[in-house]
């Protein structure tokens, strides 16, 4: 039987099984308001690994930046491989500044030392402000410290990653199965959820993980919670890249699932041929293509 989390100090030793397709994590947020009832207009967020240095372009963003749902989504590593005369030109090429970007985060195992240092030298001495992080949690005993600190530096929440890429659909709904009753209260502590779906992943999944996807979607838009779909190519090839991403924002669709955000992304640690990541303008079959889409069909 799990224990519960803690508001403050959770006590559960149990490794976490949030982890995607592959173990790093990504997007979520609830607003002042909340977007319970949003089905349409969601934020769409870009980001990435391979590539990312391709943003201090002008013209990687240069249709995006001026919408008002787009936003940057840096990823902890992508951003530490950066110079700070490119940060400062990501920074500027994406509107960051005016438009708080998301981040992940990773499961720091002493989250007040990471604020207290990392993240003054790495983000805010560069004068704009994070407000959405999502983390792969993998240290339980920290994660209601970690959510509180988070607060205590800007954010409006941390959403921990929550997908069954390894057949824990099995168990039942995030929604309702005691299984899931941990998950559930770290969501709620950290004020939002993140699904990790590669579209090729998704489609090569039993029907009750994607039936498991929009429950969890669902549920944590009917519990205020902000809710952030990270689709990314996975291993699919950039001639199909776009088409599975389509018919995955279609079906989630069709299952009532809409969530608040959509982060697009790939996060292999390396670029690898043939398979879709950012580029320097909104080319046919790249992610920064993928995210001008989400912003004009959905």
């Amino acid at each position: 039987m799990m224990k519960q989390l803690a508001s403050r100090r959770p006590l559960i030793p149990r490794r976490s099984l949030f982890c995607g397709a592959a173990c790093t994590g990504l997007a979520g947020i609830v607003n002042a308001q909340g977007r319970t009832n949003a089905r349409k207009n969601p934020i769409v967020a870009l980001g990435g690994l391979p590539g990312f240095d391709k943003l201090t372009d002008p013209a990687s963003l240069a249709r995006l930046r001026g919408n008002s749902r787009f936003k940057l989504y840096i990823h902890n590593s992508a951003w530490l491989r950066l110079n700070d005369a490119q940060r400062r030109s990501v920074i500027a090429n994406s509107g960051a500044a005016g438009v708080s970007p998301d981040i992940e985060l990773g499961g720091w195992p002493d989250p007040k030392h990471w604020f207290d240092h990392e993240w003054k030298r790495d983000y805010a001495s560069f004068r704009f402000q994070p407000r959405r992080g999502h983390v792969n949690i993998n240290k339980w005993n920290t994660w209601g410290d970690y959510t509180t600190i988070a607060r205590e530096n800007g954010f409006i929440s941390l959403a921990p990653v929550v997908t069954p890429n390894h057949g824990q659909y099995v168990r039942g709904m995030l929604s309702s199965a005691p299984y899931w009753s941990l998950f559930r209260e770290a969501c709620r502590l950290g004020g939002g959820v993140t699904a990790d779906i590669p579209v090729d992943f998704y489609f090569h999944q039993p029907e009750a993980y994607r039936t498991f996807i929009a429950d969890e979607i669902i549920w944590a838009k009917t519990s205020n919670l902000w809710t952030t779909a990270i689709l990314s190519p996975g291993a699919a090839s950039r001639d199909t890249f776009m088409n599975l991403l389509m018919r995955q924002v279609a079906d989630l669709a069709a299952r009532g699932a809409y969530p608040d955000e959509y982060v697009v992304e790939n996060y292999n640690t390396i670029s690898k041929p043939g398979i879709a990541e950012l580029a320097d303008g909104d080319l046919p079959n790249t992610l920064n293509h993928a995210a001008l889409w989400l912003l004009i069909n959905t």
